[in-house]
This record gives structure tokens, sequence and C-alpha cells, in this order.
């Protein structure tokens, strides 16, 4: 008669600590999986939070004045300023033969009545640009007053003299807004500033901007970098922050091109 045999002293061992290397390997596989979890959702979030700035930085920079980008280092930190567009046109001459301070053009939609002041009093005064070899003057003329004909031809007058040179070969000239500057400090905060106010567009970037040199191109330091336009190609902005999260540091970089031929 064969008896019921259980397990030996040695074999439950054997299976409890087998049970117990694998109850150590699962929970080390989940608590890795939990953590690549919360790292993406704290990836994500920092992302979200700082793509509306981002966005609209480079929204407003695709409609900057063509030459009006400047990138400069202060006691508001790195800040990248530019004139942006409140409206466009073509001019006939410029200057007018005998009047340096003056400039013909064909009407504009915006024109009202026999003038087209309202076309430039919109940008608050900050002037219009006419493209000399992508030089713009500083400060900008501002237009003193202007006529149109029966004929939809325009002719402005301007707060200063034009120099001599060969302008915009696409007869562009612009009415540009009041300066826009966007500036990184050290705290990792990115403002806005424009007409005496400022606002806070995101927060929290990791960025070394003692390690920033403006003179060097592929600097991965420098929130702003610029490559001028050339015959051949229009003026490109390298936006370029850094975020950390989860132990980690990330580079994020976007290039934007201002479209705005002459």
């Amino acid at each position: 008669m064969r008896s019921n045999r259980g397990f030996t002293l040695m074999e439950m061992v054997v299976v409890i600590a087998m049970m117990g290397a694998l109850a150590i390997g699962v929970t080390q596989f989940i608590n890795f999986a939990m953590k690549i979890y919360l790292d993406g959702q704290q990836w994500g979030q920092a992302v979200s939070q700082h793509r509306y700035g981002l966005q609209r930085l480079s929204r407003e920079l695709r409609d900057a004045v063509p030459g009006s980008v400047a990138i400069a280092n202060g006691s508001a930190g790195y800040c990248l300023s530019f004139s942006p567009i409140e409206q466009s046109g073509r001019f006939i001459a410029a200057p007018m033969l005998n009047s340096a301070n003056q400039v013909s053009f064909y009407r504009m939609s915006c024109c009202v009545g026999n003038d087209c002041d309202d076309c430039f009093s919109s940008g608050n005064g900050a002037g219009v640009a006419l493209l000399n070899g992508y030089q713009l003057p500083d400060p900008l003329p501002t237009v003193a007053s202007s006529q149109c004909d029966s004929s939809n031809l325009c002719q402005m007058t301007l707060s200063a003299n034009l120099a001599d040179g060969d302008y915009s070969p696409g007869q562009r000239f612009y009415a540009a807004g009041s300066t826009v500057a966007y500036c990184l400090n050290s705290s990792g905060q990115l403002t806005r500033s424009s007409q005496g106010s400022s606002s806070l567009m995101a927060d929290g970037f990791a960025n070394d901007l003692s390690q920033c040199n403006l003179n060097q191109r592929d600097n991965a330091h420098c929130p702003f970098l610029e490559q001028p336009p050339t015959l051949n190609r229009n003026s490109v902005l390298q936006l370029q922050f850094w975020l950390s999260q989860a132990d980690q540091s990330q580079r994020f970089v976007q290039e934007v091109q201002i479209e705005n031929l002459p």
C-alpha cells in the first residue's frame, strides 16, 4: 500500500526562494515601467506648459520686418527683438526725384479717403521700413503725411531723408509696428515686452546662459541664434531651449524662417 508523500523542507525552501526571486524581478519590471510612464508624463507636461510661448514667438517672428531682427545680451538676459509688420505695400519711387524724404507708392487697401494715414498709425508711429541691402535705419523714419489722387497713386512724406541706395528689388515697403522683445533670463523665465509692458510667456528653462557666445553659430546654450539672409536664402532664426525633468536635460531646437522677401 502506497503512502502519500509531502514536500520536504528543502523542496519548500527552494520553491520559496524561486518565488521570491520571481517576485523581485516582476516588482522591478513594474517599477521600471512606472518610472518610464511617470517620466513621460512629466516631460509631456513640461513641453505643453512651454508650447504656447514658443508657438507665439515663432508665429510673430514669421511676420517680422526683414532686417529688423536683433539679438543682444543685456540686463534682462538674452533678448531677441524685432519689428512686426502692420501693413505692407509696393512703392513706385524711393525716394522721389528731388525729394529725399518722399516716397510714391500704390494705394493700399487700408487707405481711407484721400490719405493712408491710418495705415501707418496702427504701428504706433514705429516707422516705415524700406530695405537697402537688408539694412534698416535706426530709428525708422515715420510718416508725417500721405496723400492719394484719383488714379490710386499716393505719396508719403517721411520724418527723415532716405539715404541713397538700391532699395528692395521687389519694391516692397512695410509699416512696422512697435518693437517686440522676447528675453530669457538666468532664472529660466521667457518674457515678452512691447510698448513698456512685459508678460511671462514660459518658465523653467534650463539654458546655461553663462556659456552662451553669440559669435558661435553652433553654440548649444544660446536661446537665440541668427543666420543672416543671403541672395538665395531667407534669414533663419534658431530657437533652442533646455528643459530638465526626471534628472535629465533635453535641448529643443526649432528653426524659423523670416519669409517676407524684400
